[in-house]
This record gives C-alpha cells, sequence and structure tokens, in this order.
C-alpha cells in the first residue's frame, strides 16, 4: 500500500494509479555486499538468507516511475515529524535491512523495518553525514549526501544490541550511482539513513506498507 507523502514547499506531489513500479534488472541485499565498512558481519550474513537479492523492495509489475518528476528538492510525509503510522506501547520499529537495485533509468535504496508501524520521514540533501547527540562526522564513501531522518522509531534509543541495523555498507557492486549508506543508533526516536552518491542527482520518494519501507529511487 503507498502512503501519502508530501514535498516540503512543493504540496503533496500526486501518484500514480498503481503505486511503485518495478522494473528492476538486478538488486543486493546489505548482507550481500564485499565490503561491509560496519563490524556487523553476523548480521548481514542473516539478511542474505532472509531476503530475496533480486528484490529491491517494490512489488513488481505495479505501474511506472516516472524519472522526469524527480527533483533535488527536499521531501517528507504529511505528519512528519510525528509518525505517519505511531507504534503501540511495547511494540518495536527499527531498521532491518537495506536493500539496492539497479535500474534502467534509476536506482532504488530501500529501508526496510521490522515491527509495526511507519516512521514519519524527511528526506534532503545535506552537506556532510552526521552522528545524533554529539554531531561528530561520519566517515563514509560519496561526493554528495542524501540524509534519510526517520522518526517515530521504537524502542526510543536503541542500537545493534535491539536489533537495530547501525553503520555503513559499500554498494560499488551493485550500482555505479549508489557508493554508500550508513544507518544511525536510534537517538531520542529518532535514526538517520544516509545515502552516498556519485553526485547530486534527483530522487523521489515512496513509503509502503507490509513491510513498513521507505523506498528511495534516484535518476541514472
Amino acid at each position: 500500500m503507498l502512503l501519502a507523502l508530501s514535498v516540503a514547499g512543493c504540496g503533496a506531489p500526486e501518484a500514480g494509479p498503481t503505486g511503485v513500479g518495478d522494473t528492476a534488472a538486478t538488486g543486493a541485499t546489505a548482507g550481500d555486499a564485499p565490503s561491509d565498512l560496519s563490524s556487523d558481519a553476523s548480521s548481514g550474513a542473516a539478511e542474505a538468507a532472509e531476503a530475496d537479492p533480486s528484490d529491491d523492495g517494490a512489488p513488481s509489475g505495479v505501474g511506472d516511475v516516472d524519472v522526469d518528476s524527480f527533483s533535488v528538492e527536499a521531501k517528507q510525509s504529511a505528519q512528519f515529524p510525528g509518525s505517519v503510522d505511531p507504534v503501540g506501547e511495547g511494540e518495536q520499529l527499527l531498521l532491518d535491512t537495506v536493500r539496492v537495485g539497479s535500474h534502467s533509468e534509476f536506482d532504488r535504496v530501500v529501508f526496510e523495518h521490522a515491527g509495526d508501524g511507519m516512521p514519519a520521514w524527511r528526506v534532503e540533501y545535506v552537506a556532510r553525514p552526521t552522528q545524533p547527540g554529539s554531531g561528530g562526522a561520519v566517515d563514509m564513501p560519496g561526493e554528495d549526501f542524501i540524509a534519510v531522518h526517520a522518526q517515530g522509531l521504537m524502542p526510543g534509543n536503541a542500537g545493534k544490541e535491539a536489533g537495530h541495523r547501525v553503520g555503513a555498507r559499500d554498494w560499488a557492486h551493485a550500482s555505479s550511482i549508489i557508493r554508500s549508506t550508513y544507518s544511525t543508533v536510534v537517538f531520542e526516536g529518532s535514526s538517520t539513513y544516509y545515502i552516498g552518491l556519485d553526485r547530486e542527482r534527483p530522487f523521489e520518494v515512496r513509503a509502503l506498507e507490509d513491510p513498513s519501507r521507505l523506498v528511495l529511487d534516484v535518476k541514472a
């Protein structure tokens, strides 16, 4: 199910009648990456076993992606910073899997969550990736960086020990556009998922349910 989204400063874009298209030729999961920039090798191997490497996150055959509508402008959910679908008391919503897929006109990054609900989100270009709280620099490959701010994650403070994916991945084997991704710990209900690109490129964002996913398409 495609959730509503809005573009900061531009109103809400119109969604296609059939949702997010899927014309992937190749794809990979975080566990498939030959160069793991984090120390989370065991969880990466588990992802490879659980996720289909050819699936980059969108259902097959459900509409077209109009790359001409992509832009470099910031985009966010209408509810940001409040949750799109709030998590109930005692429930969990954390980043579980990252996937990258290469398409003819765009490359796709999928951030899939484990648990219930859907976080609010804002996606924008940033000068440099930083750690939550401390503001320390994040070391990751890329010339330009997109930040995916996810708000409403539970538990409100969580890392690897709670099941939240933390750290960097090198995607040079899967994409010539997407150099790397990096996900921070959850701090006060928020985490940022960074994408390192070869250069600034137009992009589009979709939110999908069952499971909860943020799908980011970057124009080739």
